[in-house]
């Protein structure tokens, strides 16, 4: 059938909330999907509730691998180039989230507009508790997603993204032992090769927030003072080391624009001061928000980048 969804899922230890996840998956108004899991050595309740939807849902509709016990990031890249995987269109799916019933929906009505290039779908992001309160709503993002944007800011929450057969291919073949995360690596290279990101203002899923969110979403002062943190303890310079390592191999396949703010950006992290600030200008690159650029103007004053 057209518009089969492969929902790629990592475990680990998600045993207290994975229930209401697998829930949400079932109850999609886009029924053409099947659950690919790689369980990262959980010693919790969380395989057990895998074999329980085994049995209720059948082998047609999940099947659940052993990860490489490598991480977050490496445990997607494992399912990400697992050739035995075959769909239309790949979603990233968290552990202790809630879907909305039509986030598979929203996510391939405009996918099936983007088949000739790499095209990646993300939204905004329902904030809820451990209890399933609403607590608040993630951050808009005014400036459109671009290359310019993806090399300093992620903004494709990985619990949000759908992508098409092309993406996926480009990630597959470019994912390496050193991502950071797989959801920045996914923006970054999508953009880098020309590609199309669509950023959905309306959220389609509840991101919960609880003690031991691997990634949250820290807004007002505590995400100004965790940026502020990175930059000085040189934890950007080093994203930027990784991203460069990623990209390098492709450099030579890239749209020329993207081609030319790649050699910028590479020329601004092995340079210092004025130097960072002259070929971050003539990159373009930029951030959603003003205190977001700002801190990138900061710290390329401060050689940080």
């Amino acid at each position: 059938m057209p518009g089969h969804i492969a929902i790629l899922l990592g475990t680990f230890n998600g045993g207290e909330f994975l229930a209401a996840q697998l829930d949400s998956i079932q109850q999609q108004t886009h029924q053409n999907w099947k659950l690919y899991v790689s369980d990262d050595g959980s010693d919790d309740q969380t395989l057990s509730i895998l074999h329980k939807y085994i049995e209720q849902w059948g082998p047609d509709k999940i099947q659940v691998f052993t990860g490489l016990q490598q991480g977050l990031a490496q445990n997607y890249r494992a399912l990400i180039q697992n050739v035995d995987i075959c769909a239309d269109y790949f979603a990233f799916c968290d552990q202790d989230d809630v879907w909305h019933s039509d986030k598979m929906e929203k996510a391939t009505a405009w996918l099936t507009t983007q088949d000739a290039a790499p095209a990646l779908y993300c939204s905004r992001l329902n904030l809820i508790n451990a209890k399933g309160d609403a607590i608040g709503i993630s951050r808009n993002n005014p400036r459109r997603p671009s290359f310019r944007n993806a090399l300093v800011e992620n903004v494709a929450s990985g619990n949000t993204i759908v992508i098409n057969q092309h993406a996926r291919n480009l990630l597959a073949r470019s994912f390496t032992n050193h991502i950071i995360i797989h959801d920045w690596a996914s923006y970054i290279l999508v953009t880098a090769m020309g590609g199309t990101v669509f950023f959905d203002p309306t959220p389609h899923i509840d991101y919960r927030q609880h003690d031991h969110n691997i990634i949250g979403v820290p807004t007002g002062i505590a995400a100004l003072q965790l940026r502020m943190e990175r930059l000085l303890n040189g934890t950007i310079s080093h994203w930027n080391a990784q991203h460069i390592d990623m990209l390098a191999p492709i450099a030579h396949e890239m749209p020329p624009a993207q081609a030319k703010i790649f050699m910028h950006f590479c020329k601004m992290h092995r340079q210092n001061g004025l130097l960072q600030i002259f070929h971050l200008f003539a990159a373009g690159l930029y951030r959603q928000t003003f205190s977001g650029q700002w801190g990138l103007w900061l710290a390329a004053l401060l050689s940080k980048n």
